[in-house]
């Protein structure tokens, strides 16, 4: 299998589709009063169907997680909390931006310059490649465990 790309040549213009796809799920196609009247729509609407999922299929052959990079709205619009979530990623103060977790990034961000992003799908892969181990998991609740432990001991 040959070795997949990770990205287009205008990767971050193209990230601004899945915003697009975004406002026609959300705002056009509920607030739109076009129903068509013809007998033919359907066939329109099939080709349509086709021709995306064709393109989808094929470009996932030689690019890494087009759908999720570049259209998928759901992954945009849970993005989005990625800065308020109970689940994130913190940096450490050993952190020596050598670059392994962007290395191994598989939708081409740099985790140690925004670990939080809204283009993360919180794969962990930065976590596991990292070799001195600066980026970690954290959840509310244990951040909180340890605030309480640490003001008991005090």
């Amino acid at each position: 299998m040959p070795k997949k790309f990770k990205d287009l040549p205008h990767d971050k213009q193209l990230r601004y589709l899945k915003y697009f796809v975004l406002v026609l799920v959300i705002v056009y196609i509920p607030t739109s009063q076009y129903i068509p009247d013809t007998y033919g729509w359907w066939l329109g609407l099939l080709i349509f169907k086709i021709t995306t999922f064709s393109l989808i299929f094929i470009s996932s052959l030689f690019l890494l997680r087009p759908f999720c990079k570049y259209l998928c709205p759901i992954g945009l619009f849970l993005g989005f909390f990625n800065k308020i979530s109970l689940y994130k990623y913190r940096k450490k103060d050993n952190c020596n931006t050598c670059g392994f977790c962007k290395r191994d990034c598989k939708m081409s961000l740099e985790p140690f310059k925004d670990f939080n992003s809204i283009e993360c799908i919180r794969c962990g892969r930065c976590l596991k490649k990292c070799p001195r181990k600066s980026l970690k998991e954290e959840y509310f609740y244990v951040k909180k465990k340890e605030e309480e432990e640490k003001n008991k001991q005090s």
